[in-house]
C-alpha cells in the first residue's frame, strides 16, 4: 500500500528538546576544554596549588 500526504516533521516539542540537548553538550564541552587547558597550563607553569584545586584528591592519589 502507497502512503501519501503523511506529515513527517518532527513535532515541535521534539525540536526543542533536540536543540537543548544540543546545545547542553556543547557547553559541556567548552566547560572540558576550558579545565583542561587550565590543568595544562597549572602543570607547566608549575602551579601546584592551582592544580591541587582543579583535580580531585582522588585523582591525585592515584597518580602517586
Amino acid at each position: 500500500m502507497d502512503q501519501s500526504g503523511s506529515d513527517t516533521a518532527l513535532h515541535q516539542e521534539t525540536v526543542e528538546a533536540q536543540l537543548r540537548r544540543r546545545v547542553r553538550g556543547e557547553q559541556m564541552k567548552q566547560r572540558l576544554l576550558d579545565a583542561r587547558e587550565a590543568v595544562w597550563r597549572a602543570y607547566f607553569g608549575g602551579d601546584r596549588a592551582t592544580l591541587e584545586k582543579l583535580i580531585p584528591d582522588e585523582t591525585m592519589h592515584r597518580c602517586r
